[in-house]
């Protein structure tokens, strides 16, 4: 249970890579964007959000994961923007978006999605 959540933080333009984790990890954010983010070669999800709201996922690109290049999961009220955002070479392509046996790539339109909860 998160008791204070983070609200509204903005990563815009930031490339992560190669990184031994996660590149963008959100547990119990409220309204948080991320904006033009690079996320490339780290070893567990590229962009992530649990049990969060709000916010948005956009205009970013999510590539080689043994994860899933943009994750929304665990999260019954997501409410949470995807939009032009490019997913490729993620063993999952984008869990909010597309099943989870998804691999290769998929670029995610502008979409709202509502939750995945895994």
């Amino acid at each position: 249970m998160v008791v204070d959540p983070l609200d509204n933080v903005t990563i815009n333009g930031l490339t992560i890579s190669d990184f031994p984790g996660s590149g963008i990890f959100f547990f119990g954010a409220h309204n948080p964007k991320v904006i033009g983010v690079r996320a490339l070669g780290n070893e567990e999800y590229r962009i992530a959000r649990f049990t969060s709201t709000g916010g948005k996922i956009v205009d970013s690109v999510a590539k080689d994961s043994d994860e899933a290049g943009i994750y929304v999961g665990d999260s019954p009220n997501a409410n949470v923007l995807l939009a032009a955002n490019e997913v490729s070479d993620n063993l999952l392509a984008s869990s909010s978006a597309t099943p989870r046996t998804a691999s290769s790539s998929a670029t995610v339109p502008t979409t709202t999605a509502s939750a995945c909860s895994t």
